[in-house]
């Protein structure tokens, strides 16, 4: 489910991860609204913007030439495929330098090891594409491509260690810009986070915006430890700080700790291992702390990072979610939660793209309870698409196969 606050149209591209995915988006709702309050959204008269198969790597601007001024302000949008994509959405065609984000992979985290993504870059600006990345494990091989020609072109090929990075930009090498889809992989199933940005180490301004919402190492919103890449500080001259109750004062990069219940909390700049950047605190229950980053410090980060970008190593004793921020201008973002699921299903028997007329199927999905608490009058809801009729559902119990009594709706 897409919103967008009214302000300007925006473009959204999708990133397929196997072949022969189909995509449908439609809009749900009739009439903009940039009022506070509850939409009308109207599934049954939806209107479908779009409806194709995607193959594995390919995405909708650049392969298929749909995406462009696709999402109109105040309304409300539905995605929906047979198989996960990952989403880009914002300005990609016009008016792209000084932002950027975490990557997401096909699961919605931000670690993993397959990637698929566009940096958008303004015509006219070339060599401004930036693309960093981060490995939390031993010798992790990672291979960066870009697809031209139709076929794959490698860009670059490293061996990571833990809590190491690399940046790959256009302006050294050959002050190239690339129209495609980028692809990283970690070629060991090693996990590694992927942030992509323009005109933000390359052209530095400080006037970039960026507001992303990183996963912790285990892939979860949630977590004990995050290697944040930081965002180039950003004049902030008009944002109020709640802490001290006045204005910021020239240009500062922030991270956003979250923690939904008491915790120890460390910070410190990954190159250096705190030389630089060293912070340790305490949040209670349900509170946040903004860390905010000078221009001065964040130039020290990156004189020492030998030619990477600025990165920071979070830890912290319970789980904590983190956003980082640079911008001065508005900005929105999808959020995680401050809490770690510990309810989490598999999907073991995937359902086909395509039933014909009176084709019936089975899927199975598994629930696993990783927590100390028990679950007790559980509930479920299946939602199908249109044509489509559930005949039946149980619960089973995994260890001896009976029937577990709760509600299905």
């Amino acid at each position: 489910m897409l919103v967008l606050p009214a302000e300007s149209n925006f473009d959204l591209n999708a990133f397929a991860f196997k072949d022969s995915t189909c995509i449908k988006i439609t809009r749900l709702s009739e009439s903009a609204s940039s009022e506070t309050g509850y939409t009308q959204l109207f599934q049954d008269s939806a209107i479908t913007l779009a409806s194709l198969f995607i193959s594995r790597g390919k995405d909708l601007i650049y392969h298929y030439g749909l995406g462009r001024n696709l999402i109109e302000a105040g309304h409300t949008y539905l995605v929906e495929t047979s198989a996960p994509v990952s989403l880009q959405m914002g300005s990609l065609y016009e008016k792209e330098r000084g932002s950027g984000s975490y990557v997401t992979t096909s699961n919605g985290s931000t670690t993993g090891d397959e990637f698929y993504f566009a940096v958008p870059f303004e015509n006219g600006f070339y060599g401004e594409q930036d693309i960093q990345i981060n490995a939390y494990d031993s010798l992790t091989r990672v291979i960066l491509d870009v697809y031209i020609n139709n076929h794959w072109m490698q860009l670059g090929e490293w061996q990571i260690n833990p809590d190491e990075t690399i940046t790959w930009n256009g302006a050294e090498n050959g002050n190239v810009s690339y129209a495609s889809v980028f692809r990283v992989r970690s070629m060991d199933g090693k996990k590694i986070s992927v942030f992509e940005s323009n005109a933000i180490i390359t052209e530095y301004s400080g006037f970039s915006g960026v507001f992303t919402m990183p996963s912790a190492l285990d892939g979860n919103s949630a977590g004990k430890k995050f290697i944040v890449a930081l965002p180039e500080p950003s004049e902030q001259n008009n944002v109020f700080d709640p802490f001290n109750n006045q204005n910021f004062q020239g240009k500062q990069s922030h991270i956003y700790l979250f923690a939904s219940q008491p915790t120890a909390v460390r910070v410190k700049d990954l190159a250096t291992n705190g030389s630089i950047i060293n912070r340790n605190f305490i949040l209670g229950t349900d509170s946040y702390r903004d860390l905010a980053i000078n221009e001065q410090r964040w130039n020290l980060m990156l004189n020492n990072s030998n030619g990477s970008a600025p990165y920071l190593k979070i830890e912290a004793d319970a789980p904590v979610s983190v956003i980082v921020g640079s911008t001065v201008g508005n900005r929105t973002m999808f959020c995680g939660s401050t809490r770690i699921n510990q309810v989490n299903h598999t999907i073991i028997d995937s359902i086909v793209p395509v039933i014909n007329p009176g084709e019936q199927i089975t899927s199975q999905i598994a629930v696993h309870n990783s927590g100390n608490l028990s679950i007790s009058q559980a509930s479920a809801e299946i939602i199908t698409g249109k044509g489509l009729q559930i005949i039946s559902a149980v619960y089973l119990d995994e260890e001896n196969n009976t029937e577990i009594p709760e509600k299905f709706n």
